[in-house]
């Protein structure tokens, strides 16, 4: 295992403000793109679950 390296990086300011925007500005369209697969996901389980409940 070789763990050579400056050491001198420092840990990011990761608090919720921080992580907020940076989704919000730097990935807004991967942001998008995954609320409406989850949209889509939500619809088809109530389509799915609809259609048991009427099977029988």
């Amino acid at each position: 295992l070789n763990l050579t390296g400056s050491g001198s990086e420092t840990a990011v300011d990761a608090g919720p403000v921080s992580i907020g925007l940076e989704l919000f500005e730097s990935y807004v369209f991967p942001f998008e793109i995954a609320s409406v697969v989850l949209l889509v996901a939500m619809v088809g389980v109530v389509v799915l679950r609809s259609r048991k409940g009427k099977d029988g």
